[in-house]
């Protein structure tokens, strides 16, 4: 399955990169995340979640069922979003 295509946000200044701190679980789904430090941009910051959520990852070797079962043989790490801004578009 192919992860989603990573979060936009149009804005007219720089914006500092999003971090989230990640739980995942063995069989390789995100099974907790949380905003860690914002770039200061909620709309930015709720993409970077949502985006985040729907990640999957390499699975543990061995892993069997849903990651939200077996909390003890999860991972966890912080994933940055560094944003890349350009102008909004003229109205």
């Amino acid at each position: 399955e192919a992860s989603p295509p990573p979060p936009q946000s149009q804005v007219d200044d720089i914006l500092p990169p999003t971090v989230i701190e990640v739980v995942v679980g063995p069989a390789g789904d995100v099974v907790r995340a949380r905003l860690a430090t914002g770039s200061g941009n909620p709309d930015a910051d709720r993409a970077a979640l949502s985006w985040v959520r729907g990640l999957r990852f390499a699975t543990a070797s061995g892993a069997t069922g849903s990651g939200a079962k077996d909390l003890a043989s999860s991972r966890t790490g912080d994933l940055v979003v560094h944003w890349n801004t350009r102008p909004a578009p003229q109205r």
